[in-house]
């Protein structure tokens, strides 16, 4: 934390709701619900528990920013790992976790793709 009790993030963090889905041997797909995203990772809520430090690949669906079609049928491939894993109650108390994402990997491209997203929502 700095100083001003703010932490000091690399990447700024944009808050808009966004899907990703989890691909892993010992889990599974699993959908997520992205509350932020940034360069470097991401915050999400999930209906399994995923122990903090476990790889992952994901892929991310983003939206239209620019009248072009969604990427919905080529999301962004990421590998990341959970870096925090917390439980929570969900909805209607089902079970929950709000897990925080590092992003360790990912094509030069989708880097790409995502900074002009990340842009594109930050400037509207």
């Amino acid at each position: 934390m700095s100083p001003r009790g703010q932490e000091q993030r690399k990447h700024d963090r944009v808050s808009r709701p966004l899907t990703l889905q989890t691909i892993s041997s010992e889990y599974g797909t699993i959908e997520m619900e992205i509350s932020n995203l940034s360069l470097g990772g991401a915050y999400c809520l999930s209906t399994r528990e995923i122990p903090a430090m476990t790889q992952l690949r994901l892929n991310i669906f983003l939206p239209s920013t620019d009248g072009h079609a969604a990427r919905l049928h080529f999301p962004i491939d990421v590998e990341a790992v959970v870096v925090r894993a917390e439980d929570v109650n969900g909805h209607d108390g089902d079970p929950a976790w709000r897990l925080a994402l590092f992003f360790s990997r990912m094509a030069t491209q989708d880097r790409e793709v995502l900074a002009r997203y990340l842009s594109s929502v930050t400037d509207s």
